[in-house]
């Protein structure tokens, strides 16, 4: 957020009123689409990670 409003800053004072509406309408799309994509590869990840140390449990268990 402070990144976003830093760099806000110096358009926003050449236009107010046409430039600030614009990044903070795009800022929180932009902020929750990647977190909503990060949250969902880490469930996923978190999910893949667990089935292959699952699998490689197996697979040592057998081996033994």
């Amino acid at each position: 957020m402070t990144t976003s409003r830093r760099g806000g800053h110096t358009p926003s004072r050449a236009a107010p009123t046409p430039v600030e509406p614009t990044p903070v309408a795009k800022s929180p799309a932009m902020h929750v689409t990647p977190n909503v994509v990060i949250a969902a590869r880490g469930t996923v990840a978190t999910n893949f990670s667990d089935a292959s140390q699952s699998r490689a449990l197996d697979m040592r268990n057998l081996r033994s």
